[in-house]
This record gives C-alpha cells, sequence and structure tokens, in this order.
C-alpha cells in the first residue's frame, strides 16, 4: 500500500489531471451536448472502435474492416478495449448502437475509460518532466494544457489511439536516452506496439533508432513489426483484399473532412472515395529520412522529441483530409519541450497556439483559403516556440542533464521514480 501510495504521490499532476479530464469527458457527454444537440453526444467514431473491440472479443475478425466499419489502421486499441465490451456485453449492457437509444447509458462507462486509455500521455510527459526536474508547478501546468488536447481527442473525435501511440513513443525515447544500447529492446517492443495502435508512431521509429548501427537495429525490427502482426493478422486470414485496402488504401469521403490543398493529389478510388495512405506514405518516409539526418549525431532526449514534433509536422502539413486530433503528438511535444525555458512565456504562448489549434482543428472546415492557412500557422508556431526553449536551455553534452537542476527546480530537489520493466513511469 505505502508503495501505491508513493507512486501516487509522485505523479500526482498527471493523476489529477486524468481524473478531472475523464469527469469532463463525461460532463460534455451529459451536459454539453445535451444542450447543444437536444441529446447524448455518442461520439460516433469511439462507438465505432467499441463495436469492432466487441467483434474482435467475440472472434468475428471479418466484421474488423467490413463495412459500415471505417477503421483503417491495425485494430491495437480495438484488442485493448475488447475486455471492457466483452465485460459489459456479459453484464448485460447494450454496448452498440443496433441496440437502440439503451446503448448510450453505456457511454457513461465508455468515455471516462476512453479518456483514461488516453490519459497515458500524461504520464509519458510527466516521466520526462520528472527526469528533467521540471517543478511541480511546471509539471501541473505541462498535465493540465496537455490534458484538453486528451479530452478532445479520446471523447470529441473518439480517437484516444493517438495518445496512446504517443505515449508508448515517448517512453521507447525515454529507455534509450537512459540506458542506451541497453534500453534499445524494451524501446524495441514499445514502438511496435504503438504502431499496432496507430501506424503515426512509424514516424517516431528513425529519432529513437538512429543512433545505433544495422547490427542492434536487426535485433529490433522483428519487435517493431510482431504487435501489428498479431493484431492484424487474423484478419488478413479472413478477409484479406478488405484488410489490404483499408490498412493500404485508407480510404475517405471529402465531403465529411476538412480540405487541404493536398487533396488534390489524393488518389481515387471510385465511388466518390480517395486515397489517404498515398500522401500519408510520403510523409512517412520524409520523417523517416529527417529523423534520421537529424538524430544520427545528435541524439539527446530534448533533440529526440523535437524531431518527433517535427515529424508530426511534416504529417499535417502533407495530409490530403485533415481532423483536429491529428496535430495532439505536436501540441503534447511542443508543449513539454518549451518548458525547458527558464521563462514561462515559450510555454504560456505555446498553450495559447495549442488551445487555438484544438478549437479550429475541432471544426469540420471545408475553405482551404482562410481554415488551413490558420491552423499550419499555429503549428508553426509551436515549433517554433519548441526549437527555441530547446536551443535556449540545451545542456552543453547530452549527459550533462542528468546531473544538472532543471529550470525552474530548486537545487535540493529530488525526483522520485519507479521502473517497471525497466521503463520509467
Amino acid at each position: 500500500m505505502h508503495r501505491v501510495s508513493a507512486w501516487l504521490d509522485a505523479r500526482s499532476a498527471p493523476v489529477v489531471a486524468t481524473v478531472l479530464f475523464a469527469i469532463a469527458g463525461l460532463g460534455y457527454a451529459l451536459l454539453w451536448a445535451t444542450l447543444a444537440h437536444r441529446g447524448w453526444h455518442s461520439y460516433s467514431d469511439l462507438w465505432n472502435s467499441a463495436g469492432l473491440s466487441l467483434s474482435i472479443g467475440h472472434g468475428h475478425w471479418s466484421a474488423v474492416y467490413a463495412p459500415p466499419s471505417q477503421l483503417d489502421a491495425p485494430p491495437g486499441f480495438e484488442f485493448l478495449l475488447a475486455p471492457v465490451m466483452v465485460a459489459g456485453h456479459a453484464l448485460g449492457l447494450a454496448t452498440t448502437s443496433a441496440e437502440g437509444t439503451s446503448y448510450k447509458a453505456f457511454g457513461l462507462i465508455l468515455a471516462p475509460v476512453a479518456t483514461v486509455m488516453a490519459a497515458s500521455v500524461l504520464f509519458a510527459l510527466d516521466a520526462v518532466a520528472r527526469r528533467w526536474g521540471y517543478s511541480e508547478v511546471r509539471r501541473v501546468a505541462l498535465s493540465l494544457v496537455a490534458g484538453l488536447g486528451v479530452v478532445s481527442a479520446a471523447v470529441f473525435w473518439g480517437h484516444p489511439e493517438d495518445c496512446i501511440a504517443l505515449a508508448l513513443v515517448v517512453w521507447a525515447a525515454l529507455a534509450v536516452d537512459r540506458d542506451g544500447v541497453g534500453g534499445l529492446h524494451r524501446a524495441g517492443w514499445l514502438l511496435g506496439l504503438a504502431i499496432a495502435c496507430q501506424p503515426l508512431a512509424l514516424l517516431a521509429v528513425a529519432p529513437v533508432v538512429a543512433r545505433f548501427g544495422w547490427r542492434e537495429l536487426r535485433g529490433v525490427a522483428w519487435r517493431l513489426a510482431l504487435p501489428t502482426v498479431v493484431v492484424i493478422l487474423p484478419e488478413l486470414i479472413v478477409a484479406r483484399a478488405r484488410t489490404l485496402h483499408a490498412v493500404i488504401d485508407q480510404p475517405y469521403f471529402p465531403p465529411g473532412e476538412s480540405s487541404t490543398p493536398f487533396g488534390h493529389f489524393a488518389r481515387s478510388l471510385g465511388n466518390g472515395m480517395y486515397s489517404g495512405g498515398t500522401l500519408r506514405l510520403v510523409a512517412t518516409l520524409a520523417a523517416v529520412v529527417v529523423g534520421y539526418v537529424l538524430c544520427r549525431r545528435r541524439h539527446d532526449l530534448p533533440t529526440v522529441l523535437f524531431v518527433m514534433a517535427l515529424a508530426f509536422s511534416l504529417r499535417v502539413v502533407l495530409e490530403s483530409e485533415l481532423l483536429g486530433f491529428y496535430f495532439y503528438p505536436v501540441i503534447a511535444l511542443c508543449l513539454l519541450l518549451t518548458l525547458r525555458s527558464r521563462s514561462w512565456s515559450p510555454f504560456a504562448a505555446c498553450a495559447v497556439a495549442s488551445v487555438l489549434c484544438v478549437v479550429l482543428g475541432n471544426r469540420r472546415a471545408h475553405d482551404v483559403v482562410l481554415w488551413w492557412p490558420a491552423i499550419m500557422a499555429t503549428t508553426v508556431a509551436m515549433i517554433g516556440l519548441a526549437h527555441a526553449a530547446c536551443r535556449w536551455s540545451h545542456p552543453a553534452s547530452p549527459g550533462d542533464e542528468e546531473h544538472r537542476p532543471m529550470v525552474g527546480t530548486p537545487q535540493t530537489a529530488t525526483v522520485t521514480r519507479r521502473k517497471v520493466a525497466g521503463i520509467d513511469v
């Protein structure tokens, strides 16, 4: 019991933020959506994932990518959610929209569960903040501001998997930064799990592993692939063509998404559908090159995290269609990095830009002329502030940050850590 109390006390900032935003997500479902739409908000994408999770739990693999499924990624998150959905179904709760309006009562469980799962990213960010010796006040500010994007992604959009993938990616970077080649295998597993939840994690692989030689990387490659193979193999066996079409082509319907200038380059799939996978492949290849070049020689943790933010920015810039939760990885990493400055000003400016980005992103806008430049301006501002903060406060050498107090932290401050499977969480 003492261990649990000490663990919670050391991570009080993300714990409190998780509780607050789980309540906020529930409040959105019950109050705001009721006032705005005269009915409970059903966060359709989250219910889509919930229905697929129930199918996975019952072994109905052919349903995962079958219409009306909107899934275009490996079902890693759906595997994680499956026990919750199977338990709810076993208890007699209405767990799908096909069961009438009573299914919305299950949203009282689903919304907080999704928020708590997505809030894992707050613990990952806090692990880095503790490693850098951030003061308690800075850690609280980080958790609260970053948590706004968590509840937006998890409840408003119904996509907690992006936050979960980012959490795993940050923990992977932390494992390698602390243990070097000794942490590479753990990082490989974490990155592999992140990719299985959301393939955007591929953008972060190069910055984490660029420092290592090909001999070390050979032992990591299969760890990167295995989790995705495990979660997608059953679907490939029973419905190969449909699964490959969903995961590779990643079809989308332009009138239902926010337009971008690159939408004109999307490949037509017929029947009004277009491929989002083509430009995402271009963004992934560009991010791999950028990550390898920038982190091959300089691979301290601030640089690795900044290059990750840059890679995630390339993804949103080159997207043929945009949704608000796509921006969250950029927001979270830039907030973390701007706190490295001795002044609060970069963080405050980044927080304002992040809130504007969330507000703009939560609109399904179709006017490229006004909306796209505005939301890209917030992204550029956050990246610029993060880069400046890293430059101003960067230690003389990668090892220096292990032995010096960080900004905003008294000389006598101590950092409490607990290692789980070698990972500082």
